[in-house]
């Protein structure tokens, strides 16, 4: 391993597209240690982008309805390492990303009328995931909506025990906004230039040629 301050890097490209996230997900050098991938139907933003709380949510409801998917549905798999596949998550809470009481009833009736659950998340397993699931999604319609890629970890100890995210990619429509990567200390110096090249590569096509477009 080589010292943070020796390769530490943070970039951001700010223009999202579906073509930018597809392309940094299929040649990405670096298969990540976790993964949390999420896809929304194309045309339906996240929840997040209505104004849920004070329409009750009505409005992202009324999209959801006319699309054929269900209201606050998501569909949770992690990837169970053992057995090489991907399990769904059978809990009632995974189908339902109801934040607000009110909401519920709106969600149970959608999945009892049926149709397209509203979002998908794989959890780990990336590569398995671009391999085996993302052509297939893509063609019902599916697109990205977030994905948190952790290329290298840390741990710690005591009050704030747990695995973090050292070098780490992230992209999204909405937070992040385009393509962030971070490359930390505890990733080799040869894996760090890869991860760097790869990016500005993406950089200079998504950003710069974009900003250099003249303006309508």
């Amino acid at each position: 391993m080589v010292k943070l301050e020796n390769i530490w890097y943070e970039k951001n490209i700010d223009i999202p597209s579906q073509e930018l996230f597809l392309e940094a997900a299929h040649t990405l050098p670096i298969n990540p240690i976790f993964s949390d991938v999420i896809l929304s139907v194309k045309g339906i933003p996240s929840l997040d982008s209505y104004n849920s709380i004070m329409d009750g949510g009505e409005e992202y409801s009324k999209v959801c309805q006319e699309k054929g998917v269900m209201p606050f549905s998501i569909l949770r798999f992690e990837y169970d390492l053992r057995n090489s596949v991907f399990h769904p998550e059978s809990t009632f809470d995974s189908i339902l990303n109801c934040s607000q009481i009110q909401n519920l009833n709106k969600g149970i009736n959608g999945l009892i009328k049926g149709g397209k659950f509203h979002q998908i998340k794989f959890k780990h397993g990336f590569d398995k995931f671009i391999k085996g699931h993302l052509s297939s999604l893509l063609e019902q319609g599916y697109e990205f909506s977030t994905a948190d890629l952790a290329l290298t970890t840390y741990s710690l100890t005591g009050y704030s025990q747990g695995e973090y995210s050292d070098t780490q990619v992230m992209f999204g429509s909405s937070y992040p906004k385009g393509v962030k990567v971070k490359i930390g200390g505890r990733i080799s110096e040869e894996a760090a230039n890869k991860v760097r090249s790869w990016f500005d590569e993406l950089y200079e096509k998504y950003q710069l040629k974009q900003e250099a477009l003249p303006l309508n």
